[in-house]
């Protein structure tokens, strides 16, 4: 699907939040730490007395009541947006997953299968989930099974593909990164986002934006491909050291090992504006437009910058002890 056309058409209503994930001292925040993102949102305050390790609250001028199942014990959040509405996934600690969309936390909750207790990741392609298992398999759940006017190629997982220990998702393409750092891809490839690069191998992290898809690999070095329109797939030259990847619309940010941050790619809104001094980072995270961007630091606080007319980078003074933010932008925001 052309860049520009989905930009254009979902322009007139989008506004963005962000996620975040609290703990506390306690064996599960540990446990917690350990899960990296895959694509590490975005949502409005509610600033609840929650304070429990894995709970979730949100930021940004629209916020909305999380719903009480979605408070605790969650290990990843993910997001996305239907075309009209937000959608919200939560990983738990027990390998269930939870997950609601709508204006409010009551519009509408989707009932997962019953048979998806052993998830470890999920990534949200536009009206699909595409879930990673235990056993190394992946599955994938449309939103709207009802309708066949909600589909997206990204949900034609391959048959066969197993080993694999990460997925991620754009628009209407995937990924899935094998335990032998081979990279399996599908899905819509009109900008080439599914053409892996011949010969990459000992790939250790991968992302995607809404056309284009970039991966890491084992030397700390980058590589991306697909859709160039805004230079996301021009990685800077001697970009080296870099410990964690993410990707949203026509930009990218990358996590170096010295807490710094680099982005590139689609600037229109200053996604890619790194704060003079931003130092400490041990994880980002940009939203689904490429609106903005976001940045956990090792002291449990937030570091946001770009588009903030929803208010989503207000960042509240007292919010601490975060250990994982999710950028998401939206139409309507939860």
């Amino acid at each position: 699907m052309n860049q520009s056309y989905v930009k254009s058409f979902y322009s007139t209503a989008i506004c963005a939040v962000v996620v975040v994930l609290f703990c506390v001292f306690s064996p599960l925040a540990e446990a917690i730490t350990l899960q990296i993102p895959e694509r590490p949102t975005q949502f409005p305050l509610v600033v609840e007395p929650y304070h429990e390790s894995g709970s979730v609250f949100t930021i940004g001028n629209y916020a909305n009541n999380v719903p009480l199942e979605a408070r605790a014990n969650v290990v990843q959040i993910e997001g996305g947006y239907t075309g009209w509405d937000p959608v919200i996934v939560e990983l738990k600690s027990n390998g269930s997953i939870f997950a609601w969309w709508g204006r409010n936390a009551h519009d509408f909750q989707p009932q997962i299968p019953l048979d998806i207790t052993n998830a470890i990741q999920v990534a949200y392609t536009r009206y699909n989930l595409l879930i990673l298992k235990k056993d190394g398999t992946v599955a994938d759940w449309n939103l709207f099974p009802w309708s066949t006017n909600y589909s997206n190629e990204a949900s034609n997982v391959p048959v066969g593909l197993s080993n694999i220990v990460q997925i991620t998702a754009g628009l209407f393409h995937a990924l899935a990164l094998k335990s032998d750092g081979i990279l399996i891809a599908w899905g819509n490839n009109d900008s080439g986002a599914t053409d892996v690069p011949m010969g990459l191998t000992n790939v250790v992290q991968v992302a995607t934006g809404w056309n284009h898809s970039i991966a890491l690999k084992s030397d700390g070095t980058v590589v991306a491909w697909g859709d160039n329109s805004c230079g996301q797939t021009d990685v800077p030259h001697g970009l080296t050291n870099v410990v964690q990847i993410d990707a949203a619309g026509a930009n990218n940010v990358v996590l170096k090992s010295d807490g710094t941050v680099m982005a590139w790619g689609d600037n229109s809104h200053g996604a890619t504006n790194i704060p003079s001094g931003l130092s400490n980072v041990v994880q980002v995270s940009a939203g689904e437009w490429g609106y903005n961007t976001v940045a956990l630091k090792s002291d449990g606080t937030i570091a946001g910058w770009g588009d903030n007319w929803n208010s989503q980078l207000t960042i509240p003074q007292q919010l601490s002890n975060v250990i994982q933010v999710k950028a998401c932008s939206y139409g309507l925001t939860i």
